[in-house]
């Protein structure tokens, strides 16, 4: 379980944590853009696309990742929908790389 605030705990599954970490790549490499499709999870996770969709749909019921619609690119491109981390998911994740969970160090 990782501390988002002041008396709130979320637990993060083992999926959502592959779906968490291929959300920050996308996010520390640009911040401003940063939403990527269940595609673009599954293709930086390499997790299976049903999981891909049940881990960011999970991430999103903790307020840990977040849905945009009706997203372009920087040259007007329409982009779809896709998800991103919101900064408590940024921090969940900081909080996860700083003080990985006991079965990830041992396992």
């Amino acid at each position: 379980m990782t501390d988002i605030g002041p008396g709130t705990l979320v637990r993060v599954s083992g999926f959502e944590r592959q779906a968490l970490s291929a959300l920050w790549d996308a996010y520390a490499s640009d911040i401003d853009f940063c939403y990527l499709t269940f595609k673009g999870i599954y293709e930086r996770s390499g997790l299976p696309l049903n999981r891909v969709r049940r881990a960011v749909r999970g991430l999103a019921r903790k307020r840990l990742a977040e849905f945009g619609k009706g997203l372009s690119t920087e040259d007007g491109d329409f982009f779809g929908s896709g998800y991103r981390l919101t900064e408590e998911g940024a921090a969940v994740f900081r909080d996860l790389v700083a003080d990985p969970p006991k079965e990830l160090v041992d396992g």
